[in-house]
């Protein structure tokens, strides 16, 4: 009498999302907030890092957590033939479908561990690294390149005149490229004066 709920019930929860949305939104969040407070940071102090660090950290636990979650939800699947309430051709058809599932969601909370550290060691080196070569650091983490050349009328703009003609990803590409055209600038002019 219990064995079809029980079973509607298994099929739907034994491996959950893991949460790999939220965690990939949460990481881009901090990677964004830690170039907009780099390229911000005119003296240089980096003092911002320190409480992105204690973010990324607390990121990174629960990311590991889950991902030893979906490792115990996997294990859980190859375990199902051997519990009663479960017919053994049941669960193995169980493990069939939401295995691959499992270990899908598993291999990317891995890889968001591995893009989290970096973003740690990133923010590590911070205080070591200049303004342009931080923020080509933090770009090269998102993977943010400026797909399109912008007319030198349109880096001479101001931010705030940029925000009245653009928004989105335009406007984030615009920042990019007037970024890296600044980064150049100041890299002839120290090579004039050497």
């Amino acid at each position: 009498e219990d064995y079809g709920p029980v079973r509607d019930w298994l099929w739907d929860n034994v491996v959950p999302a893991g949460g790999v949305t939220l965690f990939r939104y949460l990481l881009k969040s901090l990677q964004a907030r830690a170039a907009d407070l780099a390229a911000s940071d005119t003296k240089g102090t980096r003092e911002w890092r320190l409480a992105l660090a204690e973010e990324s950290e607390a990121l990174q636990a629960a990311v590991r957590s889950s991902a030893v979650q979906m490792q115990g939800h996997g294990d859980d699947l190859e375990a199902a033939r051997h519990h009663l309430f479960i017919a053994e051709d049941e669960a193995v058809a169980v493990a069939q479908l939401l295995a691959p599932r499992a270990q899908r969601t598993l291999t990317q909370l891995q890889e968001l561990l591995t893009s989290i550290q970096s973003f740690r060691d990133v923010l590590a080196a911070a205080p070591e690294l200049g303004t342009s070569d931080l923020l080509d650091q933090f770009e090269a983490l998102t993977g943010d390149q400026v797909p399109e050349e912008f007319t030198p009328a349109d880096l001479a703009m101001s931010l705030k005149e940029a925000k009245a003609l653009m928004s989105g990803k335009r406007l984030k590409q615009w920042k990019a490229a007037k970024r890296e055209t600044e980064r150049k600038k100041n890299k002839r002019v120290a090579d004039d004066d050497a």
